[in-house]
């Protein structure tokens, strides 16, 4: 009802309103049971899905969610382990998401491979500090290579 007059109101139109909204971090444990079929005549089994880390702990968006972390927004690893400890409760340590950093970096080789025997690349040569390194000053400036 109109405050004025009393009358009813009609609808003119409508009116859409758009608000960024964020997900604070959600760190979950997800449990996969499968059930283990075989022949009975010759005992051959379904094979188990192919995972980048055969038996890892961290599925591969979480590892996505580290290695993204390390090198693009340059979080040191002992800082993510903390940040999923804070968000899990459960412990885990630095070594196991450096594990994960080389365990990924040496699943991709063929691909990087595959994009060095290319004819043209593109690529951003971004600097990036790295602390320690042998034989190197600590603010000494070090090229990154995306691709």
């Amino acid at each position: 009802m109109c405050a004025h007059d009393d009358h009813a109101l009609v609808e003119i139109g409508a009116e859409v309103s758009e608000q960024i909204d964020v997900i604070p971090e959600q760190v979950r444990v997800l449990q996969h049971h499968r059930i283990k079929d075989a022949c009975p005549c010759c005992d051959q089994s379904l094979k188990v899905v192919a995972r980048i880390i055969p038996r890892g702990l961290l599925t591969e968006a979480a590892q996505a969610w580290v290695i993204t972390g390390k090198y693009q927004l340059g979080m040191p690893l002992y800082r993510m382990a903390a940040l999923l400890r804070r968000f899990d409760g459960d412990s885990i340590v630095s070594n196991t998401l450096a594990s994960g950093v080389i365990r990924i970096g040496k699943a991709m080789q063929p691909v990087i491979n595959h994009l060095l025997d290319s004819d043209l690349i593109y690529g951003d040569e971004t600097t990036v500090q790295v602390l320690k390194e042998p034989g190197r000053k600590a603010r000494t400036k070090n090229v990154f290579k995306v691709f």
